[in-house]
């Protein structure tokens, strides 16, 4: 079963793709979380808490595009593994 931080690692993962590896690092460090080299969190105590502020601080700096880039991904795995998700993911 998923937890946030699974969660958290693939809209990481997503979010190189959409807004690039550095503007990734730059926004998880601002919230207090650091990606290691493969792209996993070096905090394992995650919560939705995280997540919200991940989505509220990618939404304002890169609007809805960087939010739907990982938007059904992360249903999926919230769908299977029952994690609540923010509006802005629903």
């Amino acid at each position: 079963m998923a937890t946030y931080k699974d969660l958290l690692e693939l809209i990481a993962k997503r979010e190189f793709g959409i807004i690039g590896e550095r503007n990734t690092r730059s926004i998880y460090s601002s919230i207090g979380l650091d990606l290691n080299g493969d792209v996993t969190l070096e905090k394992n105590d995650v919560s939705f808490g995280d997540l919200e502020k991940l989505m509220d601080v990618l939404k304002e700096k890169y609007g809805m595009v960087a939010i739907i880039g990982c938007k059904i991904p992360a249903l999926r795995m919230a769908k299977q593994s029952e994690l609540q998700l923010p509006d802005v993911l629903r």
